[in-house]
């Protein structure tokens, strides 16, 4: 908890990924972390950290928003795309664009750091979450992160999507 309060306070721009895994399941908890720009999770973890199996994902990253205090809430739903809940509680939408999934372990950082570098260099939300699902798409198509995200696909797939 201390080296958390310690990098909430002095971080310029916090981006957080909120990851459950086998070891750290009864231990996670996103609360340890307040006041950052941007959160990464995804549905089941959310509804996990919220002990909430029926509300709809929207009201749920809203809770989670408001009780950890961040600007940016992303959350991932796999083949149903993301959502992003923006500062202003305005939901910007993206669909999933993976065609075979190999394998999704990754995806949530590629995700993650796609957004945070959009974030810093203010780019409309709109663009940051749809190259954000792109370079997703990109890492879940691959064993684990065996891949780094390719400038000149994720171009092509940009191009293809706006033509």
């Amino acid at each position: 908890q201390n080296i958390a309060n310690l990098i909430c306070k002095k971080s310029k721009y916090l981006a957080v990924n909120s990851q459950i895994n086998a070891s750290n399941s009864s231990y996670q908890n996103i609360n340890k972390y307040k006041n950052f720009d941007l959160l990464v999770i995804n549905e089941g973890e959310l509804r996990h950290e919220l002990r909430d199996r029926s509300s709809t994902k929207e009201y749920l990253a809203q809770i989670i928003k408001n009780k950890i205090v961040v600007k940016k809430a992303l959350i991932t739903s796999g083949s149903d795309g993301a959502m992003m809940l923006l500062d202003n509680n305005e939901i910007i939408y993206s669909p999933a664009f993976a065609k075979k999934i190999v394998d999704k372990i990754g995806a949530g950082d590629s995700m993650l750091s796609i957004l945070a570098l959009c974030d810093v260099c203010s780019i409309k939300n709109e663009i940051s979450i749809l190259l954000g699902s792109l370079a997703a798409a990109q890492s879940v198509e691959s064993i684990g992160n065996s891949r780094p995200i390719n400038k000149l696909q994720l171009t092509k797939a940009l191009q293809y999507i706006l033509k």
